[in-house]
């Protein structure tokens, strides 16, 4: 009986470790994103919704920096023609 509770506390242990991490990695990286830096990898290969979260936050980044970029562009553009 106390092998089976040990074993089921290792397994908790392993599992929450591993949930702790993926938070820990999204956490600096929505740090990193609201300092404005867009090249952000996420090193979390989960099948689960921490996995699914961490997609998601890498998608939005690149629409943000596509949306960052285009108003960049827009604003030189902007810029040039009231100097002219």
């Amino acid at each position: 009986m106390w092998r089976k509770c040990r074993i089921g506390c290792e397994t908790a242990d392993r599992f929450f470790a591993g949930v702790e991490h993926g938070f820990a990695t999204l956490t600096q990286a929505t740090k990193k994103l609201a300092e404005g830096e867009y090249e952000i990898q996420l090193d979390i290969l989960r099948r689960d919704e921490i996995g699914n979260l961490a997609a998601n936050f890498a998608q939005m980044t690149q629409s943000l920096k596509q949306l960052d970029d285009a108003a960049r562009v827009n604003g030189r553009d902007s810029s040039g023609l009231l100097s002219e």
